[in-house]
């Protein structure tokens, strides 16, 4: 049943990253159309709906009960409807539905075709592991500086946001390049940014921990090796009965190429 997930995973993408888009695009007229209609200026943007938002701001929230500049309670809402998905199933935030993952990765599927087998397998395991710390750090300093300068510090440098906002004129050059950088690097490495240096990543990384959902290996895994080469983010899926790795995103991807059904996304001692 090979793709089983594949095509599933992908409409879903393509729907969810025109709904951001949409969102952008609107985020730029309803300004307008409320000044026309009510005579007083207003504002959209994406930041009044970014999950990641609400951790920005917990920091000033929490010593001072204040809210950083361009977030809100709503921030605070689609964080805790992001954690609750992810307490329930892991990140599937990050492999269905997060839009910079998404084309990060259908960059990448150019980088198969370019390298073959070897796409995604330049970089040598151990320094992956390492680089994989990377973005624990970018957490912390994000909440500590804006905290410290209650202001989205992390705007000038988010791909995200650039990805959204490079037509409007809002997104810094310093952000255009990270976006640049981001997408030129996953022609060689899947999902570059997911995998090092995402902030709201490495949360729902730890956050997924508590899920009860995980792949599981079956009776009848011969451990020939294919679940874990076709992971994008190069976890050794058969090593142990159940993924536990805060880098797994729930693509699926192990479970459309096993040949075996010797694996399954269950909860504990499911099929």
């Amino acid at each position: 049943m090979k793709g089983r997930f594949s095509k599933i995973r992908f409409t879903v993408q393509i729907l969810f990253f025109l709904f951001v888009a949409g969102l952008a695009v609107w985020g730029q007229i309803a300004p307008a159309v409320h000044e026309q209609e009510t005579g007083q200026s207003g504002s959209g943007d994406l930041h009044s709906i970014c999950p990641f938002g609400a951790v920005e701001t917990a920091g000033r929230l929490l010593t001072q009960g204040l809210f950083v500049p361009k977030t809100s309670p709503q921030n605070m809402v689609v964080f805790g409807a992001l954690a609750f998905l992810t307490i329930l199933f892991g990140a599937v935030f990050c492999g269905w539905l997060c839009p910079l993952g998404s084309i990060q990765e259908w960059v990448g599927k150019l980088g198969k075709k370019i390298f073959g087998r070897k796409y995604n397998h330049f970089v040598l395991p151990k320094i992956d592991r390492i680089f994989g710390y990377l973005r624990y750090g970018v957490l912390a300093l994000v909440i500590f500086k804006t905290t410290e300068l209650v202001t989205l510090t992390f705007t000038a440098l988010d791909p995200f946001y650039a990805l959204f906002n490079f037509f409007t004129g809002s997104a810094l050059p310093s952000a255009l390049v990270v976006l640049g950088v981001v997408l030129a690097a996953s022609l060689f490495v899947e999902r570059p940014w997911c995998r090092w240096f995402c902030p709201l990543g490495a949360l729902t990384g730890l956050i997924q921990k508590l899920s009860p959902w995980k792949i599981r290996t079956r009776a009848g895994c011969t451990e020939c090796g294919r679940c874990t080469y076709s992971c994008p983010v190069n976890i050794d899926v058969c090593a142990k009965p159940a993924v536990t790795d805060a880098h797994c995103i729930r693509c699926m991807e192990c479970l459309d190429t096993c040949n075996k059904d010797a694996l399954g996304f269950s909860l504990p001692g499911g099929k």
